[in-house]
């Protein structure tokens, strides 16, 4: 959470908690680029599972 989120349930994007060389104004910008490919990588993986789910079943036969 702390890579998506730098200091988040304490004070988010405090001096303490920003990566090196952002600023508090910027919280918003690099939580999107954290967090859109995290979602879209989860996303996919959500989907290869669905895609692999019927030759599996077929393999195991019925439960």
């Amino acid at each position: 959470m702390q890579l998506v989120a730098p200091g988040l349930g304490d004070h988010w994007f405090s001096r303490d908690y920003a990566p090196y060389g952002r600023h508090h104004d910027e919280r918003v910008k690099y939580l999107l680029t954290e967090a859109l490919p995290l979602l879209g990588f989860m996303l996919l993986g959500v989907l290869f599972r669905a895609q692999g789910r019927p030759p599996r079943r077929a393999e195991t036969g019925p439960r």
